[in-house]
């Protein structure tokens, strides 16, 4: 399962076949209409982050190795990962309508946003909030897997400093403090957000 839109290092040991040639990588800004040295830049991409994915595996199996007894490794990663051509399917929380056309085996199966579902009342001081935007309101979170506070202080001011220019919108920040040096009025900070019944607010 991918629970985001699917791209070839997942697709690969399904022996999927994604030419890097015409199939953009999902981190450019490469579309499905490339000139030649946009191929060629996506191509050495596409390579480099499937070497790097073979090291990140090997490095774990090597911390695997040193911390988890043998009785319990039955199979290495790499075992793992080639073996996924085996499996029966996967299926991603992805659709087409949001992405460029590529060829798909019949094992890749695509869901679309199963996941969403109808939005909440929001909480009445984060409703009244947003209510009072001007203009609207910008939601900025990093999701679960990268901490705000991991971002460091350039980075940081250079999206308060991106904010302050836009006093016309209200800004919801996912930050896990409770205070944030600098911060812009038209900022609010808040460590938990019901991030779908946000965006799936009316306005």
């Amino acid at each position: 399962m991918a629970t985001a839109q699917y791209f070839s290092i997942i697709s690969w040991p399904f022996n999927n076949p994604e030419n890097p040639a015409y199939v953009p990588v999902i981190w450019t800004a490469n579309t499905d209409s490339m000139t030649f040295w946009q191929r060629v830049t996506n191509t050495v991409q596409a390579m480099a982050y499937y070497w790097l994915h073979m090291r990140t595996l090997d490095k774990e199996q090597a911390i695997l190795n040193q911390n988890l007894d043998e009785k319990y490794r039955k199979r290495s990663l790499r075992e793992i990962y080639f073996d996924s051509a085996k499996d029966s399917f996967m299926f991603s929380f992805d659709s087409r309508i949001t992405g460029y056309a590529r060829p798909m085996q019949r094992k890749l199966v695509e869901v679309g946003p199963l996941h969403l579902v109808d939005p909440k009342p929001l909480d009445e001081s984060l409703q009244k909030w947003m209510d009072g935007a001007p203009e609207g309101v910008i939601y900025f979170s990093l999701g679960t897997n990268m901490k705000g506070t991991s971002m460091g202080d350039f980075r940081r001011k250079a999206f308060l400093k991106a904010f302050a220019r836009l006093p016309q919108y209200r800004v919801l920040w996912k930050w896990e403090n409770d205070v944030m040096e600098g911060l812009g009025e038209n900022i609010r900070l808040q460590k938990w957000m019901p991030q779908q019944d946000i965006l799936g607010r009316k306005f």
